[in-house]
């Protein structure tokens, strides 16, 4: 059983992980994994298509790297 529920999750994470790849961007995609800079647009998109579709992971992974350009994010939303 507890190796049926790691499957599901490993299957979760696949499918999070096509989403997210299939919304994004190339540039984008290339900001993500470093190939070129994080800039606030970039990070705004980001985050904001993560928020959209449910790729919490890559939206975790993204605020880990990028606190400041997401605290930038945050305060927009909260004004918007």
């Amino acid at each position: 059983m507890q190796q049926n529920e790691m499957h599901k999750q490993r299957d979760g994470m696949f499918e999070e992980f096509m989403d997210v790849t299939l919304q994004l961007s190339e540039e984008e995609l290339q900001a993500i994994h470093g190939l070129i800079p994080m800039t606030q647009e970039l990070f705004d998109r980001c985050a904001g298509k993560c928020e959209e579709i449910g790729g919490v992971r890559q939206l975790e992974e993204l605020i880990r790297e990028f606190p400041e350009l997401y605290r930038v994010y945050r305060e927009k939303e909260i004004t918007a």
